[in-house]
């Protein structure tokens, strides 16, 4: 037989063989149609017609779409892997722990950056191995291997595993942070005892039996002394860097404690600096003096604004205070009769009054000061007397009631008040080449902190201010390690860490090219200049 042949009857043998293990009934698809209501068609509860259906519908009610969500949200995907693997490695190595010791330790392996590194990979891992982890699956299970690799990462962990919580080191343990030698004698730091594993307490050398370690004593390991926890650390109180001088510590827990009621203080507002309300009553006191005898203070910015350059001026307020604190601003604000704010600096006098200057120009040739004048105008109301002479000359004289004030000597008196003004304000009035520099501090204001407009400001405000507060080595922090730093500056002085966490949240948590809104740039200023130790305007 042929090639040929063969080839036709093998052919003709499949054809048969085929045909005859073919199944009765043939496998169709879907028949071309309308969509029908509600995804199904007229017959799908024929069972006869199984295998026949719709895929689409014409559309869906509120209902539907509602349920069809949840169920497709339903643990799919099992949310977040890595988190459903720490919790429940954690719980298993450790029943006893509770909830908030649990998130305790998940949240010391996430600060962990080596060891999240590694976690992510092995989470990642085996979610590409169950990927069709939805329908309530069982969230995946680290191996022995795993386990191997991560305990490399932690030497730390009791019997080498990662997830096994370490309990915690008695007070007299030398490996304790707060371990006290001075409390404990009888612990030797540089050679230690071994410690017995059910009291926890150290084991005599000699007789191995658990000692006191206070007095060195033989304990009853059924009944164990107490052990008072040690004390905090006690920290000397840090300079305030404009003036040098120490700053009270703000405990840490101090918004825990009692509260105590205080009237002038409803709201339990942190008092403020000394320095701060010396400011605000001098403020409040010349503005009070020229309201109450000039106008309304908006109406002068001008003025406003001197009285609060004079204000912020430490060398202008040390020249007005007393060695016994007293402010002469102060004074202005007496209690003499009629609420007269000079009630007590004139003799207590409290009738005088701000001279109505009601100028009257008239002849006269005479220059001297004349105290007794027969003529007896209004003791309140002084006139200013300036007639011309003869040869061009003129004289005259500002009239207090009887006393005549010589016009020449009210010009000179006049000229130096303008004059120390000048040279007082002579740096508002022409402003420096270069930004201020803050003493012994990292040099140059990047920016003055009243000017801030942009976030990329903010930015520079909070790195300057790090490194004028917390000293040099805050130009090497970093995102993972800022938040460290600003915890230890809490346990000393609590109000300006949250300030300073307040200016880094505003500086970092969104992009330098996003503009801020009128408050945060409203509260980025104050934050600054409070730090800063400067007065808003």
């Amino acid at each position: 037989m042929s090639a040929g042949r063969r080839g036709l009857m093998l052919s003709i043998a499949f054809l048969v063989l085929a045909t005859g293990l073919c199944p009765a009934r043939r496998a169709s698809a879907q028949p071309p149609g309308r969509f029908q209501q509600g995804g199904f068609p007229p017959h799908a509860a024929d069972p006869q017609q199984t295998g026949k259906h719709t895929i689409w519908q014409q559309n869906l009610d509120p209902g539907q779409i509602r349920s069809f969500l949840e169920k497709f949200g339903q643990n799919d995907g099992k949310g977040d892997w890595l988190e459903d693997l720490l919790r429940r490695s954690v719980k298993e190595k450790n029943p006893e722990l509770n909830q908030e010791q649990a998130d305790a330790a998940i949240k010391k392996l996430l600060n962990n950056k080596e060891f999240m590194d590694r976690m992510t990979d092995l989470a990642q891992k085996h979610k590409n191995q169950q990927p069709n982890n939805g329908n309530n699956g069982a969230p995946p299970r680290l191996t022995q291997e795993d386990l191997a690799k991560l305990s490399k990462l932690l030497p730390e962990a009791p019997n080498g595993d990662p997830f096994r919580v370490p309990e915690p080191l008695p007070p007299f343990h030398p490996l304790h942070p707060q371990f006290d030698p001075q409390k404990f004698p009888k612990i030797d730091r540089e050679n230690p005892p071994r410690f017995d594993p059910k009291t926890k307490f150290p084991l005599d050398p000699d007789t191995g039996r658990p000692f006191d370690p206070q007095t060195g004593k033989p304990i009853d390991p059924d009944h164990p002394p107490p052990i008072d926890p040690p004390t905090p650390p006690k920290f000397a109180p840090a300079p305030e860097p404009k003036t040098g001088r120490p700053m009270d510590p703000v405990p840490p827990n101090a918004q825990n404690g009692p509260h105590r009621f205080d009237k002038d203080n409803p709201l339990g507002a942190p008092p403020e600096p000394p320095e701060k309300v010396a400011k605000t009553k001098a403020a409040e006191a010349a503005t009070a003096l020229w309201e109450k005898n000039v106008g309304p203070i908006d109406e002068t910015p001008a003025v406003k604004r001197a009285i609060l350059d004079l204000v912020s001026d430490t060398d202008a307020m040390d020249a007005l205070t007393d060695e016994k604190g007293n402010n002469f601003l102060d004074s202005l604000k007496g209690d003499g009769k009629d609420d007269n704010p000079f009630g007590n600096l004139f003799g207590g006098d409290s009738g005088w009054e701000w001279p109505k200057f009601d100028f009257n120009w008239s002849r006269g040739r005479d220059l001297d000061l004349d105290i007794g004048s027969g003529r007896s105008p209004n003791r309140d109301t002084p006139t200013l007397d300036a007639p011309r002479g003869r040869g061009g000359s003129f004289s005259g004289g500002l009239e207090f009631g009887s006393v005549r004030v010589p016009w020449l000597l009210v010009l000179v008196l006049v000229a130096l008040i303008v004059a120390a003004l000048v040279w007082w304000k002579w740096d508002a009035l022409v402003p420096p080449t270069r930004a201020a520099v803050v003493a012994n501090g990292p040099g140059e204001w990047p920016i003055d902190p009243r000017q801030i407009n942009t976030r990329e400001d903010v930015v520079k405000a909070f790195e300057f201010l790090s490194v004028l507060i917390c000293g040099p080595e805050a130009k090497t922090w970093t995102h993972s390690t800022i938040a460290d730093e600003l915890t230890a500056l809490a346990a000393t002085r609590g109000e300006t860490a949250l300030k300073l966490a307040r200016l880094y949240e505003l500086a970092r948590y969104a992009p330098l090219d996003e503009p801020l809104t009128r408050v945060e740039l409203i509260e980025a200023r104050r934050l600054v200049c409070d730090l800063a130790g400067m007065d808003e305007v």
